[in-house]
């Protein structure tokens, strides 16, 4: 049986660009499996699945390194309802 995936969310603080050239960007991150501009401190929320804590480590940091990432919080997924 395959471990369980490390299920996060990164809440970026982006530049003022349109979230679509955002979400095109993101493509290239097989795991970011959803993406959401919202209103707020932050501008962008993902939902991210990666193999292990370094992977996500890994994923954070090329994020944070796009031009139009100003800052990123990250928040590991516990537990969520409905599973």
């Amino acid at each position: 049986m395959a471990p369980s995936p490390v299920r996060a969310l990164v809440m970026i603080k982006a530049i003022s660009i349109p979230f679509e050239e955002v979400f095109l960007s993101l493509r290239k991150y097989p795991a970011v499996k959803q993406a959401w501009g919202v209103t707020g401190d932050i501008d962008i929320i993902l939902y991210v699945e990666t193999r292990d804590t370094r992977e996500l480590f890994d994923l954070v940091k090329k994020i944070r390194e796009e031009p139009w990432c100003m800052s990123t919080k990250t928040s590991i997924i516990l537990a969520s309802y409905p599973e």
